[in-house]
């Protein structure tokens, strides 16, 4: 077969996903039983269930960006300002509690 007939027949593949699906409680809970407070899995769980940002810019996050109880950083993509209270869970307390 000639290239350029089997480069006319190539068909791009899809990269349209269904994406991520969300967590049920179930399955948090089983997050939360298999790796404890104070474990890298489980700061980078908190930190993307609570703050609600993007994973872009939750990796960036760090100690460098908390201040009087409070973490403040600038978005990556959009560049606007990131404010959000230093929950108790951060520190080993209960995050179901921790927003009230």
């Amino acid at each position: 077969m000639p290239v350029l007939e089997y480069v006319n027949r190539y068909e791009e593949p899809s990269l349209r996903t269904g994406g991520h699906h969300s967590w049920k409680t179930a399955e948090c809970e089983q997050f939360e039983k298999c790796h404890a407070v104070g474990t890298r899995a489980r700061l980078a769980y908190e930190l993307l269930l609570q703050v609600g940002q993007p994973r872009c810019d939750v990796v960036r996050m760090g100690r460098q960006h908390i201040r009087g109880g409070m973490m403040a950083m600038g978005r990556k993509k959009t560049g606007g300002a990131v404010q959000s209270r230093s929950h108790a869970t951060r520190s080993g307390g209960d995050r179901r509690n921790a927003g009230e």
